[in-house]
C-alpha cells in the first residue's frame, strides 16, 4: 500500500500573502489625499467637507453685522428626553428666515427666527441632526438623541 503524501501548500500561501500586500498598498493609495504637481505649485485634493468654505467678504456693514449675529438653539426636545408620543415638534430659535432641517425634513424660521418642525419618531432611540443656515452662508448644526417609549 503506497504511503499518502502531504500536499505542498507553500505556493498558495505565497500567493495569498502577495494578494493581501497588494490590497493593503492599493487601499493606502485610495485613502490618502492625492497630490499633483502643476508647474511651481502643489495642489492637494481632499474630501470636499474637510475644510470649511471661506465666505466672500461682506458686501455691506449690514451683512457683516448679520454674519456676527448668527445664533442657533434648540429649545425642544432636549438631548436625552424620553417621550410617549411618536409625533413631536422640534422647536428653537435662530436668525430670521433661515433654512432649518431635522434629518431629512426641511423647514424655515419665521421673521422672528422661531422655528417648529414636525417629526415622527421610531420606537426606541432616535438620533436627530438639527441644522440651520442663513442667506449669508452661516451654518450650524447640533445632534440630539430622543427616546420614544410607546
Amino acid at each position: 500500500m503506497p504511503k499518502a503524501t502531504k500536499p505542498n501548500l507553500t505556493p498558495y500561501a505565497v500567493v495569498g500573502v502577495a494578494v493581501i500586500l497588494m490590497f493593503m498598498w492599493f487601499y493606502s493609495r485610495m485613502t490618502k489625499p492625492q497630490t499633483e504637481k502643476t508647474g511651481a505649485e502643489t495642489v492637494t485634493v481632499e474630501n470636499e467637507f474637510a475644510n470649511p468654505v471661506k465666505l466672500p467678504e461682506p458686501a455691506s456693514e449690514a451683512e457683516a453685522t448679520a454674519r456676527k449675529k448668527f445664533t442657533f438653539s434648540v429649545t425642544s426636545p432636549k438631548n436625552g428626553d424620553t417621550v410617549t408620543t411618536a409625533n413631536i415638534k422640534v422647536t428653537g430659535k435662530t436668525v430670521a428666515s433661515a433654512d432649518v432641517y431635522v434629518n431629512e425634513i426641511d423647514g424655515k424660521a419665521d421673521k422672528s427666527g422661531n422655528f417648529s418642525i414636525a417629526y415622527t419618531l421610531e420606537e426606541g432611540e432616535n438620533y436627530l441632526i438639527i441644522g440651520v443656515n442663513d442667506e449669508f452662508g452661516n451654518f450650524n448644526e447640533t445632534e440630539i438623541t430622543v427616546y420614544y417609549q410607546n
